[in-house]
């Protein structure tokens, strides 16, 4: 049987550390969870053609998270769509003078059409600094602590601050408590600052069942610009089909979000409430060969079952997709020239991964 990790006991029950990858923890962890993850996506693996298979699972065991979330979502769409009844071909060629090929062309009711999948980064998060940002937290956990840590990134930098010097200050502070009992109402904070950071901890006694879980029982970052527009139009903009060729199909992207702000309704203001938009500039009708856009919020191997996504329809598509073709949650236009009049959702009760 094919499969996507490695065949070995596994013995580590410990939590994830936050600078582990993704792919290494769920591969090596004896956790519950993380087995019956590993048989589902295995499962999921099975129907994935042999032909292949071994460039997809190069990319899904890479150690680089943002290759092996791609991946992820991959499997995600082309098992989403086999669960619908569709016959899938992976990796078409659309035309003979473009070695480019997408992702997937799917036949379902008798109807052709290509999709393109993409992931689309959380603007809130600025790579060099959460890498900083998890190196503090597991030393944070690498000690044994009556005490949950809260710990608040009030000033950040992509210099590195000294993750010694907070483990002395914070195991030296601890001390003092002489293993006191430390509720919220006691407020206690302190204030760590170096190189650029300055770190807020507030902390609270564990209770007594969970003594042996991470010290680290919440974090927050310092405050970012958030520019949720930039992050998404640009990972849609570089999976245009103007890419693959010349081909006369329906064409979808299907855009897997990481942004925990953005839900569907801020993505379609994004796409359309803008006066220079993805589908208008300059009073003109652009991207038309997009027919439309399965928005998909932060699907991961944790939440597939319970994701959120929706289908939304370019109403100026050159090859738009009939409805009701495709049975999942979809939002149509009305329009009257460049204007949006209405939008009428198409909402499907159904669960797509029995």
């Amino acid at each position: 049987m094919k499969t996507l990790f490695d065949s070995f006991e596994r013995v580590n029950n410990n939590f994830a550390k936050y600078i582990t990858p993704q792919f290494r923890f769920l591969n090596e962890s004896a956790q519950k969870k993380s087995t019956n993850i590993r048989k589902i996506l295995d499962n999921w693996f099975s129907f994935y053609p042999k032909s292949n298979s071994r460039e997809f699972t190069k990319r899904f065991r890479s150690v680089n998270n943002d290759d092996h979330k791609s991946a992820f979502f991959e499997l995600f769409i082309f098992t989403l769509f086999r669960n619908l009844g569709s016959k899938i071909e992976v990796h078409p060629s659309l035309d003979n003078r473009k070695k480019t090929k997408p992702d997937f062309k799917v036949k379902l009711n008798s109807i052709e059409f290509i999709v393109e999948c993409c992931l689309s980064g959380d603007p809130n998060i600025d790579e060099k600094i959460q890498s900083h940002i998890n190196n503090i937290c597991d030393k944070l956990n690498s000690f044994k602590s009556e005490y949950h840590f809260f710990v608040d990134f009030i000033k950040s930098n992509k210099n590195s601050p000294s993750d010694g010097k907070l483990l002395r200050f914070i195991q030296s502070k601890i001390k003092l408590l002489n293993n006191e009992i430390v509720t919220e109402k006691d407020d206690i904070k302190w204030s760590f600052e170096s190189n650029g950071w300055k770190i807020e901890i507030k902390l609270v006694s564990k209770p007594k069942e969970f003594n042996l879980a991470r010290n680290v029982g919440l974090f927050k970052n310092s405050p970012l610009l958030i520019d949720s527009k930039k992050k998404i139009i640009h990972a849609i903009k570089n999976k245009t089909p103007a890419k693959y060729g010349n081909f006369k199909l329906p064409y979808i992207i299907a855009v897997n979000s990481q942004d925990i702000f953005l839900n569907f309704d801020e993505f379609e203001e994004i796409l359309f409430n803008q006066k220079n938009n993805l589908f208008i500039r300059n009073n003109e009708i652009i991207n038309k060969r997009i027919s439309g856009l399965l928005f998909c919020e932060g699907i991961n191997p944790l939440n597939y079952n319970k994701a959120k996504f929706r289908l939304l329809i370019n109403p100026w598509a050159i090859y738009p997709i009939s409805q009701e073709i495709i049975p999942i949650d979809e939002s149509r236009y009305l329009t009257n020239g460049l204007e949006i009049k209405k939008r009428i959702d198409i909402i499907k009760e159904r669960n797509y991964f029995n």
